[in-house]
C-alpha cells in the first residue's frame, strides 16, 4: 500500500520540526503503514474501526499518539487470523506480531496485542533496520453508530500511499465523544480530557444532546456490566458533572488523579494547556451533554 518511504534523513528532519524523538516518528510511520495495510486488505471495515487518538488525528487533532493503535470491533476477534493480518514482509518494512502468548486480555472485551515487533529498513542509514515495537488494542464492546470513513491523512510528505485518498473507518464522532467522557470519568487519564476538549472545540456546538446522552448512558452501562464495583458511582449522567467540570479534583475508580500525566502528552504543533482544555470541556462538552437551563438528571 506504500509507493515511497521517508529516509533516515527525512525522519531526522520530521523529529526536529516537531520536537519529537527519531524512534517515535519511526514508530508512527510504521503504525500508519500498518493501518494502510489493514485497510487495503479490508480487515478494517464498517464493523472494525479505529478509535482513540489515531482516529482523532484523521480528523485533524495534533495530539501525537505514541505506541498504541486503538480499535473497536463489533463482533468476536479471531485472534489467530488478526495476528496474521497484522504481519507484513516488505523490503522497506517487516512487522511481526506476537503469536498471542503475551497479549494482555485486560477484560473479556479488550485485548491489547503486544508486542508487535518491526524492522524498519526505510528508517536506517545502514543495512541494519531500526527496530521497535508497538501495540494494537481491540475492544469488542460493539459499535452503536455507523462508522465514518476518512482519508488516511498523515504529516509525512515523503510517505507516499499508493492511494492518496485511501479511506479508513473510524468511530462516529458522537460515539467517540461519549467514549471519551466515560473514559475520562473512569480512568482520569489526561489524554482523554484533552481529546474531549478538541472534540468540543470542533463539533461541540453541533452535537445532538439527546443522541449524546443516549450514547454516554449506554457506555456507562457497558462499563458497569464489566466493572460493577468500579462503576458503582458512575451509573448516571449526573455522576459525570464533577469529573468534567473539576478535572484537577477528579480521580477515576480505574485511574489516577486527573492532573497527573500532562507532561507526558505530546503534540505535533501547538500544545494545549490544562486550563485551555477545561475551558473547552466546560464551554462545549458540558452544554452538549446537559441542558443547563434544567436540573440535570441521569
Amino acid at each position: 500500500m506504500i509507493d515511497d518511504w521517508p529516509t533516515a534523513a527525512d525522519i531526522e528532519r520530521y523529529a526536529a520540526e516537531h520536537g519529537l524523538a527519531f524512534e517515535d516518528i519511526t514508530r508512527d510511520i510504521v503504525r500508519i503503514a500498518s493501518i494502510a495495510h489493514l485497510a487495503g486488505k479490508g480487515v478494517l471495515n464498517d464493523r472494525f474501526v479505529l478509535v482513540g487518538g489515531m482516529a482523532l488525528r484523521l480528523r485533524g487533532s495534533n495530539r501525537f499518539t505514541i505506541k498504541d493503535t486503538d480499535s473497536s470491533l463489533d463482533g468476536v476477534l479471531d485472534e489467530i487470523a488478526f495476528a496474521g493480518d497484522l504481519g507484513m514482509e516488505e523490503p522497506a518494512l517487516e512487522i511481526y506480531p506476537d503469536d498471542g502468548t503475551n497479549w494482555k486480555r485486560k477484560t473479556p472485551k479488550l485485548v491489547d496485542i503486544k508486542p508487535i515487533a518491526y524492522n524498519a529498513y526505510f528508517a536506517s542509514a545502514t543495512d541494519e533496520p531500526v527496530q521497535g515495537e508497538f501495540s494494537f488494542t481491540v475492544s469488542t464492546r460493539g459499535l452503536m453508530r455507523p462508522a465514518d470513513w476518512l482519508v488516511l491523512r498523515h504529516p509525512y510528505p515523503e510517505l507516499v500511499l499508493q492511494d492518496d485518498q485511501l479511506l479508513v473507518p473510524v468511530m462516529n464522532i458522537a460515539e467517540q465523544a461519549a467514549e471519551k467522557v466515560v473514559a475520562w470519568a473512569a480512568h482520569s487519564l489526561v489524554k482523554h480530557y484533552l481529546d474531549l476538549a478538541w472534540i468540543g472545540e470542533r463539533v461541540g456546538s453541533t452535537m445532538n444532546r439527546e443522541d449524546l446522552q443516549k450514547l454516554v448512558q449506554a457506555k456507562l452501562d457497558v462499563g458497569y456490566a464489566t466493572y460493577p464495583d468500579s462503576y458503582a458511582k458512575l451509573r448516571s449522567l449526573q455522576d459525570l458533572i464533577l469529573p468534567l467540570s473539576k478535572p484537577r479534583d477528579h480521580t477515576g475508580p480505574l485511574g489516577r488523579a486527573g492532573d497527573q500525566g500532562f507532561g507526558a502528552v505530546r503534540f505535533m504543533g501547538p500544545k494545549r494547556s490544562y486550563d485551555e482544555a477545561r475551558a473547552l470541556v466546560v464551554g462545549q462538552i458540558i452544554p452538549a451533554l446537559f441542558d443547563l437551563r434544567q436540573p440535570t438528571r441521569g
